[in-house]
């Protein structure tokens, strides 16, 4: 079967980074022809990569995302009568790592299926729970991987369709509300008959509203038991638990280990791409980055050479601090720093920094165990012990434990810091983090690493008491994550164990303590009734951002009986006027009304929230919540 296939690429740096050219490689094999449209920038370094595959490559603004750049591929750059050449047509963008499967496999079964047009995954029929009356959609093929046969392309439907499409002032949600749940049902009812590569079956259900997205909180059984040769992005990219259809949360990490041990996918092109693109505390939840090392003896041999630690405290060790020191000096080096004084000119200090940073050091992974007790700080003896033990306790034990760090990090080439765990209990409850961490901490990480932090982990140790405990264990998460390493929790079965039963009843007793003050039916709706807390102060309220959880969180205010006075949305989105019949304002178009009225931050990209936050903020606005979502 002769096939043209028209691939759209973005990448908010321009960059093409591995995962893309071998997709594109697996791909060609079965096309006489590949156009490449790139959304917004394409870098030179991303040009030279995409040009080993094809010529026909097309760069523009990313106005209308993925569904203009197909329009104006198939009516512009390669035209109506070049597409009557070819026999099947391909759309398909690079929203998804792949393929772990061979695609021979795919389009061998796909000619032998009797059907007009296909695609790999579809979405069965359920009901929009948004605005409005609930209203039941069509099942469609989901639009990231869609291919058209000739009785299809060469149809007036389909090519009035994209003759009239013009998506360039649509948000991106509108793009799955407007055109992805309604493209296969107008074709459907045009005549054309529909397919998809991968029937799950069991997970259909017979109440629509049950329906759910089968790609993102099933991935795991589809890759393993219906041979989907593809993973989303979306699903490393965060961990939904509101709206959340059952799914308990690990689906992700168990399809990322399955494709490492049962596929010759190569992992690491997935890691290469989230760690660039992705906020490392949403993969630290997405991929559940907590890992429970074995206490017991260890089949790994540990090489003494390998490994050292480093304590550093400023009073006399503890009891519990000798026992944990004595048994890494069983088997490891230790370098003990015991510093009444912390001055800059501090001569021992300074070369002791200088020996640490000495690159011909032979290990390669070093532990960091700190302890430094502000004098104004008031915290007791008994606290002072569980944070050693939280700290030092889950990253210090015998050889065998030690060997199984090791491992971790041997095994897992794109591990770059191991942490020790902060978790919440009774004496800890409603503590920020950094209140936790303002004596103690434990960390693991590679020797390149820490030389990369020369400069942060000198000025840290020269002034603990101006740069606290969290901001250097940010400081460490950020230039691993630059340096394409990812950041986990180390933990002890004991330990383990302990913080599931303190946690489980601690959240038991708080739901208890909420459903006194408002109903709720799950994690989603309890998350909602906050929002109601804060919006019983102001007589109207905007929702900022204009996309599916905007719609959400706007739907759940009108339920409840809140004056919805629009959407807000920043002054560089396209010109948009309303949405489900309220208006919607760029930011400079709201006057005086904004200072008196209440502010929902809908958007869950982190990286945004801090730009509005900071916008809001700028403006001497402080009336905001920000909605987890």
């Amino acid at each position: 079967m002769k096939r043209i296939g028209i691939f759209i690429f973005y990448d908010r740096g321009g960059k093409v980074d591995t995962y893309v050219g071998y997709f594109l490689a697996a791909l060609n094999k079965h096309l006489e022809k590949l156009v490449i449209v790139c959304n917004g920038k394409l870098s030179s370094q991303g040009m030279e990569q995409l040009k080993k595959y094809t010529t026909d490559i097309f760069v523009r603004d990313n106005t209308g995302y993925d569904a203009m750049a197909f329009k104006l591929a198939m009516t512009t750059h390669v035209g109506w009568s070049v597409l009557d050449e070819y026999d099947e047509l391909l759309l398909i963008n690079d929203t998804f790592y792949g393929p772990l499967y061979p695609l021979e496999e795919v389009f061998t079964e796909m000619e032998k299926r009797d059907c007009d047009f296909w695609g790999l995954t579809g979405h069965k029929e359920y009901i929009d729970y948004y605005f409005g009356d609930s209203q039941k959609l069509p099942a469609h093929i989901q639009s990231y991987f869609m291919a058209f046969r000739k009785l299809v392309f060469q149809s007036h439907v389909f090519q009035d369709y994209w003759n009239r499409f013009d998506s360039v002032s649509w948000v991106f949600s509108d793009v799955v509300n407007k055109h992805e749940r309604f493209f296969t049902h107008m074709l459907e009812q045009a005549g054309f008959s529909w397919d998809t590569y991968v029937h799950a079956t069991e997970y259909d259900e017979k109440k629509p509203e049950h329906n759910f997205v089968q790609y993102y909180h099933a991935a795991y059984q589809l890759i393993k038991d219906y041979r989907c040769p593809i993973i989303k992005k979306k699903n490393f990219a965060s961990k939904k638990l509101i709206n959340n259809p059952g799914e308990i949360g690990n689906d992700a990490a168990k399809a990322l280990l399955w494709i490492a041990e049962n596929t010759d996918y190569d992992i690491d092109m997935i890691w290469e791409n989230i760690l660039r693109l992705y906020d490392m505390k949403d993969l630290q939840k997405s991929l559940n980055l907590n890992y429970v090392i074995s206490e017991n003896k260890s089949s790994a041999k540990l090489n003494k050479e390998n490994a050292m630690a480093v304590t550093y405290i400023n009073q006399p060790l503890t009891q519990q601090q000798k026992e944990y020191i004595y048994l890494l000096k069983s088997h490891m080096e230790v370098w003990h720093y015991e510093i009444c004084s912390f001055k800059a000119e501090n001569e021992n200090l300074a070369n002791d920094i200088a020996k640490l940073f000495n690159k011909n050091i032979r290990c390669e992974y070093i532990l960091l165990l700190i302890h430094v007790d502000d004098k104004q700080d008031e915290r007791t003896a008994l606290r002072t012990y569980s944070a050693i033990e939280e700290q030092w306790g889950n990253l210090s034990g015998g050889s065998a434990y030690t060997a199984s760090i090791i491992d971790l990090f041997i095994k897992n080439k794109r591990l770059g810091v191991l942490t020790a765990p902060s978790g919440i209990h009774g004496s800890d409850f409603g503590m920020k983090t950094e209140q936790k961490l303002q004596g103690c901490m434990a960390l693991w990480c590679r020797k390149t690493l820490l030389l990369k932090m020369c400069e942060e982990w000198t000025d840290f140790l020269k002034n603990p008491y101006r740069i606290s405990m969290l901001d250097f264990l940010d400081k460490a998460v950020h230039f691993a994550q630059k340096m394409g390493f990812y950041t986990a929790v180390g933990m002890k079965p004991s330990y383990v164990s302990m913080a599931y039963t303190n946690m489980d009843e601690m959240l038991r007793q708080v739901e208890r303590h909420a459903k006194s003050k408002y109903d709720f039916d799950d994690f989603g709706s309890y998350l909602d009734g906050d929002m109601f807390l804060f919006c019983d102060n102001y007589s109207n309220i905007y929702v900022y951002g204009a996309g599916d959880n905007g719609s959400r969180a706007a739907k759940q205010l009108l339920s409840k009986g809140y004056h919805f006075s629009g959407f807000l949305v920043s002054d560089n989105q396209p010109d948009l006027t309303e949405k489900h019949g309220y208006p919607i304002y760029r930011l400079s178009e709201v006057g005086e009304s904004l200072y008196h009225a209440g502010i929902v931050i809908s958007v869950t990209n982190r990286k945004f929230q801090t730009d509005i936050l900071r916008q809001l903020q700028k403006r001497g606005l402080k009336n905001i919540y920000l909605l987890d979502t």
